[in-house]
């Protein structure tokens, strides 16, 4: 009763799947639509009380130069104390060797090296990437609209940005939606003592931003495809949208990948769609994605839909996205499917005598 009266989308009987009464053992009979919505509008409220207070406490934490959000790579938890001896939370201290991997990613970055070639690098000299997995181009570049990657994260200027955007749930899926607040609710504090990259290094960086969306400009690449990409790509971002319910931010990287793939394939002449053969796709992935990163299967993956359109409109003779090959995965050591009486007792044994939180996990 309590988790089906948890939200007000259960208001509505339409929007629920209960096909069967609901008993309560106190009441004794079956919950009638009136109880059902008053314990939904209650539950609904308790929890935006809770949501507001929470917003709250952040944005106070904020406002005094504390973090409100989890720990970013390059940082570790500050062990400064209170009066009473408990460490102060929000407070972080730099990490100086990964301090000074982020300081060399800008400058590779600012010297023209790819955000892909610099994962590769880190990753060929056994570095850990953020979470302690390996680097991944994601990793460096992010998010730019939501200050995400290592070369959009405010905080290494000594800046914290907080409410950039706020995460509701779909009622009908469950899912957590993102969505960009305006400017001018974002929280902005200056502390000068989390401070990584300089100023100089973190214009490069941005004047570097600019080159590369220069770049992907639809037809910057080749002028003979100047007319002709923008109706392809109208029509093939329509199709991802109707077709496929792809995100914006899905289709935008879906037609930066099919770009690139008809620049390497047509770089001094227009497109010729029906020409596209299987080697073709071969040599881009060989050039784009083994040579500088094995395992990603990102670019396959929107090259697929790429091909897939262009044999559904008509464009190739043949689905071509069945010659795009799959990237070959490697897994390293997996947790065991069981463990001995021994083991459990040394698992025990180990975590008896030590702080109530390592006991609780």
């Amino acid at each position: 009763m309590q988790r089906a009266s948890s939200g007000m989308a259960f208001t509505d009987p339409g929007s629920t799947e209960i096909c069967a009464d609901i008993w309560t053992v106190h009441a004794g009979t079956p919950v009638t639509d009136l109880e059902m919505a008053l314990r939904a509008a209650l539950s609904h409220e308790l929890v935006e009380q809770i949501r507001y207070r929470t917003r709250e406490g952040m944005k106070i934490a904020v406002t005094k130069g504390k973090a409100a959000t989890r720990l970013s790579y390059g940082y570790v938890l500050s062990q400064q104390r209170d009066a009473n001896g408990d460490r102060i939370r929000g407070l972080r201290d730099i990490d100086p060797v990964k301090a000074e991997i982020i300081r060399r990613i800008f400058r590779l970055y600012a010297d023209g090296m790819s955000r892909q070639d610099i994962a590769s690098l880190l990753n060929s000299e056994g570095l850990e990437g953020p979470d302690g997995i390996a680097w991944r181009d994601t990793a460096v570049r992010g998010w730019k609209s939501r200050g995400t990657g290592i070369l959009n994260n405010e905080s290494y200027i000594g800046r914290i940005v907080w409410n950039k955007q706020q995460c509701r749930k779909n009622p009908g899926t469950e899912r957590r939606t993102a969505r960009l607040n305006d400017r001018s609710e974002w929280i902005v504090k200056e502390v000068p003592s989390i401070r990584i990259v300089g100023d100089e290094l973190w214009k490069a960086a941005r004047a570097r931003d600019e080159e590369v969306a220069a770049q992907y400009h639809s037809g910057a690449t080749n002028r003979l495809n100047a007319t002709q990409r923008p109706e392809l790509r109208a029509a093939y971002e329509d199709y991802l949208r109707r077709q496929r319910g792809l995100s914006e931010r899905t289709i935008i990287d879906s037609w930066r990948f099919a770009g690139q793939f008809l620049d390497f394939r047509f770089p001094e002449e227009t497109d010729d769609l029906a020409n596209i053969s299987a080697a073709d796709i071969a040599q881009f992935l060989h050039a784009r994605v083994v040579l500088k990163a094995p395992r990603d299967k990102t670019v396959p993956s929107h090259l697929r839909n790429f091909f897939r359109y262009l044999f559904k409109a008509g464009k190739t003779a043949t689905n071509l996205a069945n010659a795009v090959p799959r990237v070959a995965q490697r897994f390293g050591t997996r947790l065991p499917r069981h463990i001995s009486l021994e083991q459990v007792e040394m698992i025990l044994a180990a975590v008896r005598d030590t702080a109530p939180s390592t006991l609780r996990n």
